[in-house]
């Protein structure tokens, strides 16, 4: 939610990103060097191929080009990450607006009925790094009960919390905090991706975190799980500028910087920018009937990475521009060109992308396939379905006057000026704001056994993406159930991959939802009445005369949106579950009990049996993690 004055402050801000890039300059110039290389018709064979430079993209080309006698090809939609509010904390206020062209896809719901009919932004990062480089940036790795529930699910020890828990430390640089949990239990040290404590603390929010206490949720110690009720400050994966402490944030540490950006020089790898996946080439043995994934057609497209499209960003920053690009005049432009993959091909571009593009090339429910002109090679009909997604209830409080918030600074020319003046001399400030600083944690009922609510709370208010902080001390406590019951789908709108496709997350669609929603409206005003005695003027959004139980969910669905946590959509499962797309070890099914497209896995978001316990980012990065052990054999 972009403060008003601070495009203003453009110039500066760009100066200060090539000033952060300090030490890691060599890597950064490289980087770009190498994906800017433009390809021919035929781009060549790989052993790996894969599809989508977001987090998990980015640890499968770390992991599986460490071996240099593998080739490996990254494919990314977007363009270099050479933008920077993406290196900005707060930045994600404007990477994330539905006319950013350069760094997300526009996406959009269709209209939800559990929403009272609204349809709502959806925005997915295309950009290196992907939604990594345009998220919230918090550090959470859910809970045991959720990995233990797919281990359950698709009877394979080795995804329960015991055993999958690894891969989460092996990634990790965990800097925020002692590297030992109150269970004694360690925290990985010496992966790429730092987590950090955040630059700044907020008055306001330690008044929230006495106010939780004060209804019998404690303060903790860590923040990285979910796995017990508590309130704290959100640990985030940055890193620290020159001059900041040792296990301080301020700079955005994206997939592509943590992972990719400092193996660019290997060999043996190749990141190509600006192709978009059209679809996977299959080949069907017509003596076994075996399918098998041989590469991909994609498009060369425009670049989104140029100095002409940096300018239009910095346009659509000003709000100068409030649309996005034609999608057929970019069409025109478009180059066909085809890759091939000797081993395998690895889908990794999103609980969105992922199932879109297996649609696109005849993989998924062939009714569907068929309406929309695609020949079904392989009927599966859970690719697209199971999509859930955290929703949050936004809870706005108007407080008294002289309540230092983000809105009393940024509302003012000096104050955005003194923001990016600190921002540049410390990396600290404002600016280094996640977009969410303080979490809670807590159960809807006593019949929950571990926490089922989510609470992201800022120190700020305005009433949408779109529009300026609200002119008087603002706070907003946003809540979220971290289980929900309600399935939607992913599907095709035609059979060009370039066309967005349908989404549909099917929000409060069942009794539960709407129950736990309430449940949550209610808690919220609970902790909220335990503030200091004078501290909250009213509750602007959604309103202290709405009481009843009907009135509530009617207000959840006024007010709820997305915390852009898509899952599900290409789900994992056991032989015999007609709902599963991949098998235990990611690899895509072929339609029968027990058999896989050979060549062809899937590792992202999409594959979760069930969304876990809290922000996905994390959880994201561990599974390809472990999807990169599987391809090497090393479990």
């Amino acid at each position: 939610q972009a403060p008003g004055p601070l495009p203003a402050v453009l110039p500066l801000q760009s100066l200060l990103m090539l000033r952060n890039v300090g030490g890691r300059k060599r890597l950064l110039l490289e980087g770009i060097r190498r994906c800017a290389t433009k390809p021919k018709h035929d781009l060549g064979e790989y052993d790996y191929v894969i599809v989508g430079a977001g987090s998990a993209g980015c640890v499968l080309a770390n992991r599986l080009s460490a071996d240099p006698k593998v080739s490996v090809a990254v494919i990314e939609a977007g363009g270099d990450d050479r933008y920077h509010w993406i290196h900005i904390p707060v930045g994600y206020v404007y990477a994330m607006r539905y006319p950013q062209h350069r760094t997300n896809w526009g996406f959009k719901t269709c209209e939800q009925p559990g929403l009272n009919g609204r349809a709502i932004f959806y925005p997915r990062g295309k950009t290196l790094g992907g939604s990594g480089s345009i998220n919230g940036m918090i550090a959470q790795r859910g809970q045991a009960e959720d990995y233990d529930g797919w281990a359950e699910l698709l009877q394979d020890e080795t995804w329960g919390w015991a055993q999958h828990r690894a891969n989460f430390e092996r990634l990790m640089n965990y800097t925020a905090g002692p590297p030992t949990l109150p269970d004694g239990s360690a925290l990985g040290t010496e992966g790429p991706l730092e987590v950090s404590r955040q630059a700044l603390t907020w008055p306001v929010l330690d008044l929230w975190a006495d106010a939780c206490n004060k209804v019998g949720i404690p303060k903790r110690t860590h923040f990285i799980d979910s796995q017990t009720p508590g309130v704290g400050y959100f640990e985030v994966t940055q890193r620290g500028g020159p001059t900041t402490s040792p296990g301080v944030g301020g700079i955005r540490l994206s997939p592509y910087r943590a992972f990719l950006a400092p193996v660019m020089d290997r060999p043996n790898l190749h990141v190509y920018t600006n192709l978009h996946a059209k679809k996977i080439s299959l080949h069907k043995d017509e003596t076994t009937g075996k399918v098998s994934a041989t590469g991909l057609e994609v498009w060369k497209r425009s670049p989104s990475d140029s100095m002409m499209e940096y300018m239009r960003a910095l346009a659509v920053d000003a709000k100068l521009i409030g649309s996005r690009k034609d999608s057929a005049t970019e069409k025109e432009a478009d180059v066909l060109c085809s890759i091939k993959a000797r081993k395998e091909i690895i889908l990794s571009t999103g609980a969105v992308g992922s199932p879109h593009l297996l649609q696109c090339s005849g993989i998924g429910d062939d009714k569907l396939l068929r309406a929309n002109k695609v020949d079904t090679l392989v009927d599966l009909p859970g690719v697209g379905a199971n999509l859930h997604d955290h929703l949050q209830i936004r809870a706005v409080f108007r407080l008294a006057d002289g309540v230092k918030t983000l809105n009393s600074i940024a509302n003012s020319w000096i104050g955005s000026a003194k923001m990016a003046l600190e921002y540049v001399a410390s990396q600290s400030g404002p600016m280094a704001m996640a977009p969410s600083q303080l979490g809670v944690f807590a159960r809807s009922s006593e019949a929950v056994k571990t926490p089922d609510l989510q609470w992201h709370v800022q120190p700020l208010s305005l009433d949408s993406w779109e529009e300026p902080l609200h002119p008087w001390p603002g706070l907003t406590a946003s809540v979220c159930n971290l289980r929900p019951t309600s399935r939607g789908s992913i599907e095709l709108t035609s059979p060009d991959a370039r066309d967005p496709p349908r989404i549909d997350p099917a929000y409060l669609q069942t009794d539960s939802d709407r129950a736990v929603a309430a449940a949550a409206m209610r808690l919220t005003r609970q902790i909220a009445e335990q503030l200091e005695p004078g501290l909250v003027v009213s509750e602007h959004v959604p309103g202290a005369h709405l009481t009843a139980p009907a009135e509530l969910a009617k207000a959840a669905g006024d007010i709820g949106t997305s915390i852009f946590h898509p899952a599900g959509t290409t789900k994992m499962g056991r032989d015999g579950d007609a709902g599963a797309v991949l098998n235990n070890r990611l690899q895509v099914r072929d339609g029968t009990k027990s058999g896989i497209i050979a060549g062809l896995r899937v590792a992202d978001c999409g594959v979760m049996p069930n969304i876990t316990s809290g922000n996905t980012n994390l959880p994201t990065y561990a599974i390809a993690e472990k999807c990169a052990r599987m391809v090497l054999g090393q479990e």
